[in-house]
């Protein structure tokens, strides 16, 4: 929309506003219902700054939601599995649920009763990067009777829920030992490569 996403300004009306989105969320407003006045009110920057960057609160939204997904995936998404000198990315649960402890206002939301927006594209992008892992690295399924579809959804759902669960019910455990218990569940016991090396806790 002609402006620059890197502009120092940009950068500050945006952040502006996300922090406005989730200061009346916790308020108890509904996003379903919530306008752009309210929104700019509250972050206190004009509509015109709010139209220069999105076509509307829908827009607006949805820029929200892959905000949080790709911060998430900078933050917990590593190099760490390696096949013939070749590295490919895994997931560091450790970092995962220190990133969402962070910001768990921002989480505790969009995670808070299955927020389908959010969670689809959580999921679907975990999904394909899980999916991924498999095609480079070839693991085999723990168990060869499952199809691996199935197990990745469930390792998947597996995560996100307890992270949702864990978020609702106030983090009484630390990321750490959140992220080393789940990945012992993910490995299950194998003593061999198995598509549970994607999820890993250091």
């Amino acid at each position: 929309m002609g402006v620059e996403r890197n502009d120092t300004r940009y950068r500050k009306s945006r952040e502006k506003l996300v922090n406005a989105l989730f200061e009346l969320l916790e308020k108890g407003a509904d996003v379903n219902t919530l306008s752009v006045a309210e929104l700019v009110a509250q972050a206190h920057v004009t509509r015109t700054t709010f139209y220069l960057h999105y076509e509307d609160r829908a827009d607006f939204y949805d820029s929200v939601l892959h905000m949080m997904v790709d911060d998430l995936y900078r933050a917990a998404i590593t190099e760490g599995y390696s096949v013939n000198g070749n590295s490919f990315p895994v997931l560091d649960l450790t970092a995962a649920f220190g990133f969402v402890a962070a910001h768990a206002k921002e989480y505790h939301y969009l995670l808070k009763d299955g927020q389908r927006l959010f969670d689809r594209k959580l999921l679907s992008n975990l999904y394909a990067a899980v999916e991924r892992y498999c095609e480079v690295t070839g693991v085999p399924p723990r168990i060869s009777e499952v199809p691996i579809d199935l197990i990745i959804e469930y390792e998947v759902m597996a995560i996100v829920g307890t992270a949702a669960h864990w978020l609702e019910e106030g983090m009484i455990y630390s990321p750490r030992y959140v992220a080393k218990t789940l990945a012992m569940l993910c490995q299950g016991g194998a003593q061999t490569a198995t598509l549970a090396d994607f999820f890993v806790a250091r």
